[in-house]
């Protein structure tokens, strides 16, 4: 996604619009995760980019995990306040 015309391979397919659209698209699922993350009374530690949503506590009762694009999918555990 945030490729969209900026590589030597996509120049053909430059939109600058759709990529803002797609890049608010995806800024927007991410908050909404955060939000639904929060009022389910998890912790958020952290949002990254536009796919990187770290949470304290179980978050698999919340979010259904896969691929999909209502997924989520566990990138990395570990240990707030754990050894580096």
């Amino acid at each position: 996604m945030s490729t969209i015309g900026e590589s030597s391979a996509n120049t053909g397919i430059r939109r600058p619009d759709c990529m803002h659209i797609i890049r608010a698209k995806a800024f927007t699922n991410l908050w909404r995760k955060a939000y639904k993350a929060h009022s389910s009374g998890l912790t958020v530690v952290e949002i990254s980019g536009t796919d990187e949503l770290h949470v304290a506590g179980d978050w698999r009762p919340v979010f259904p995990q896969g691929r999909d694009l209502n997924q989520v999918k566990e990138k990395k555990l570990y240990t707030l306040g754990g050894k580096r």
